[in-house]
């Protein structure tokens, strides 16, 4: 078992959990790390951070080199879906973005938030994904390549219901 911990520098590296030492590591992001995330199947590996407008994609057998996808702004939070074919970022800019990651098309820009997006998960079978912003949480979207709206770069998506959460933890 292996754990990626990225820095401030931009670099990352994996660790072996049992005997604790370095195995790889990865290079070719310029800001600090603020996010990670494995690929369901553990080949791949994203980052990004809140100073850069780009996400890093590594491919985790040959570091040298990550595909780099266009984020549009500062980066909260990654996800893969679960099949691992798309990634989902929430975003400073108060949106959240869904990409194929075979393409490296943009699939999807869900509706702007009124803070930024700090979370971003996609459901069990890939299709809707949720977003976390502040103190609200966004009914799921679809996220599924060109089944709405929401998968039209350009397209007006439709206003996102939001659930408001108070600090006691109830929910309305």
């Amino acid at each position: 078992t292996t754990i990626a911990i990225g820095g401030d520098d931009g670099a990352l590296s994996l660790w072996d959990v049992a005997t604790g030492q370095q195995v790889s590591s990865f290079h070719g992001f310029d800001e600090t790390v603020d996010c990670l995330a494995y690929s369901p199947d553990g080949r791949q590996l994203a980052a990004a951070g809140w100073k850069s407008d780009q996400i890093a994609i590594w491919t985790v057998a040959e570091p040298e080199s990550p595909r780099l996808l266009p984020a549009e702004g500062p980066v909260r939070d990654i996800a893969f879906s679960p099949d691992g074919q798309r990634l989902a970022a929430g975003l400073e800019s108060k949106s959240a973005r869904v990409w194929d990651l075979a393409s490296r098309k943009q699939l999807a820009v869900l509706p702007e938030q009124k803070l930024p997006i700090y979370a971003v998960a996609f459901s069990r079978d890939g299709g809707l994904l949720a977003t976390g912003s502040g103190r609200e949480v966004s009914a799921p979207q679809d996220a599924t390549p060109m089944a709405s709206p929401l998968a039209s770069p350009g397209a007006s998506p439709p206003a996102s219901p939001t659930v408001n959460t108070e600090i006691s933890g109830e929910v309305r």
